[in-house]
């Protein structure tokens, strides 16, 4: 807030500022609005565009997900957060019902990064829609290395997408996959 007063147009207080009002506030309207004035600011803002994909993918609007996120990867390709980028395009290609890809995009990201929790949740889940549970268990037993405290009711409480269809078909694969 102190930053985007110092400076309205700033585009990464803005894009911040979007993360905050999807992660933690699930305003997901008022965060759409951040991210796309993060991006007027600065077309180039690869983790506005990020952020912004895994917001759409988060409402189970898998195209429009695919589009930014995939849009972060090549704006930014030698990233050294890479795996972050790689993690919230799975997301996204979750969203689309494109399991193949969310599934390549996550072993990338697991390739440059095996501790994000949540590019584990995203293996299991593509794992699950791809009918390859002997992966999406060991996704999940990595992820409960990781977390074990982690439960379906858990994930449901904390991301965004439970509050749209989309997060009721991850819960389902997530317990599919073994996740308590």
């Amino acid at each position: 807030k102190k930053a985007l007063d110092l400076d309205s147009r700033c585009a990464l207080a803005l894009t911040i500022d979007g993360l905050v009002h999807t992660n933690i506030l699930r305003q997901l309207d008022v965060a759409e609005s951040r991210y796309n004035d993060a991006i007027q600011s600065n077309p180039s803002d690869c983790l506005a565009r990020a952020l912004k994909g895994t917001l759409h993918a988060f409402r189970g609007e898998g195209e429009e997900a695919i589009v930014n996120a995939e849009l972060a990867l090549r704006l930014s390709p030698m990233d050294p957060m890479k795996y972050y980028y790689l993690s919230l395009a799975s997301t996204a290609a979750l969203s689309a019902a494109k399991y193949d890809k969310a599934l390549d995009y996550a072993n990338q990201s697991l390739k440059l990064n095996p501790y994000h929790a949540s590019t584990l949740r995203a293996a299991a889940v593509a794992n699950v829609n791809l009918d390859n549970q002997k992966a999406a268990k060991a996704n999940v037993a990595n992820l409960l290395k990781l977390d074990p405290k982690f439960t379906v009711e858990r994930f449901l409480a904390e991301s965004p997408s439970a509050d749209y269809d989309i997060g009721d078909e991850w819960a389902k694969s997530l317990r599919v996959a073994g996740v308590p």
